[in-house]
C-alpha cells in the first residue's frame, strides 16, 4: 500500500483535484480487494495483530 501511495503522490503532479481523484478511488477500490486488505480488517475483528505479505 505505501508503494502504491507513492505512486499515486507522484502521478498527481500536473493533474486536476478531479483527474488525482478519480485515480485515487481506483486505486483505493483496488487496494481494498488486496489480501492484505482483507487480512488487516479481520485481525481488527479478531482483535489480533495483522500478518502483511505484501501486495
Amino acid at each position: 500500500m505505501l508503494r502504491a501511495t507513492k505512486q499515486m503522490i507522484a502521478d498527481a503532479h500536473g493533474a486536476t483535484a478531479r483527474e488525482v481523484a478519480h485515480r485515487d478511488e481506483l486505486a483505493l477500490a483496488y487496494l481494498m480487494t488486496t489480501a492484505d486488505a482483507k487480512e488487516g480488517l479481520t485481525a481488527f475483528l479478531e482483535k489480533r495483530p495483522a500478518v502483511y505479505r505484501g501486495l
